[in-house]
């Protein structure tokens, strides 16, 4: 894994993963471009702070996702409400589905590096130099804690979107079992953001290990 250690190439990589990517709505286009600005703010300004990281990352969103304004301009690109509800469910799941396999991906990660703090402590206790090793770990635990606080934002953004959905379902009495799918991944979103957060919190912990030990 190639880790680049300037940050602020990080986040022109970002700025550009936008750019070429692209969004569905304008709306859209605001959140991801304030979240991607509010963590390079973070990453530029917080010194390695995950707190103070993931504030800003998530106020650079909320600052580019105007409430009420996401459903909408989506329901304008369908033929009929029906056809919209069912995109915004497909959508949902898709980004559930996703977003488990990173969460199952960063967890093995994350236990690998924890792993390797053990066994480089243990060997520093015994008084091996293991200052290189404990520097290249330091950047693969910064890589993942960034890459976290700028999906956990992401995340923030598109629960909110699908909770607007539902609202709107709501209003326009759609059925019961139409609005509890789409409240099932909803809440399937939210168990992941908890997950995600605990995520952050144990790599910060280690990202910390591996900068004493190697200072």
């Amino acid at each position: 894994m190639t880790i680049v250690n300037k940050k602020s190439l990080l986040v022109l990589g970002l700025v550009s993963t936008l750019a070429v990517g692209g969004c569905a709505t304008t709306e859209g286009q605001g959140t991801v471009a304030g979240g991607v600005l509010g963590l390079g703010l973070g990453l530029l300004v917080c010194n390695g702070d995950s707190d103070c990281i993931t504030a800003l990352t998530i106020a650079g969103g909320a600052g580019g996702y105007v409430a009420g304004s996401y459903v909408a301009e989506q329901k304008e690109q369908y033929a009929n409400e029906e056809e919209f509800y069912n995109a915004e469910l497909e959508r949902a799941r898709q980004y559930n589905s996703t977003l488990q396999a990173y969460h199952e991906e960063t967890s093995t990660q994350l236990a690998e590096l924890e792993a390797e703090a053990d066994r480089l402590e243990a060997a520093q206790a015994q008084g091996a130099d293991t200052r290189e090793a404990m520097a290249a770990n330091l950047e693969l635990a910064q890589a993942q804690e960034e890459q976290l606080t700028y999906n956990i934002s992401e995340l923030t953004i598109e629960i909110a979107q699908s909770e607007e959905v539902l609202a709107d379902m709501r209003s326009t009495k759609q059925t019961e079992r139409d609005v509890a799918a789409l409240q099932a991944e909803v809440d399937s979103l939210e168990s992941l953001s908890a997950s995600l957060q605990q995520s952050q919190s144990r790599v910060a912990s280690v990202r910390s290990r591996f900068a004493v030990a190697g200072s």
